[in-house]
């Protein structure tokens, strides 16, 4: 667990959260960009929104 805070404080790990199903996001992701695929209507913004973030890093 010490190894895990470590890497997130130095922020040294990633993290695109992926939404599925309506739920209350944990404090720690909650400063993080997220994809919601819990409604067919903003599928496509979402995934956009994945892939957008992937090209610009990289990925």
């Amino acid at each position: 667990m010490v190894d895990k805070e470590l890497e997130i404080g130095q922020k040294s790990v990633k993290v695109l959260p992926i939404l599925i199903e309506p739920c209350d996001i944990p404090p720690l992701l909650s400063n993080k960009i997220y994809a919601d695929f819990t409604s067919e209507d903003i599928y496509e913004e979402s995934l956009k929104k994945i892939l957008n973030r992937l090209k610009k890093k990289g990925l």
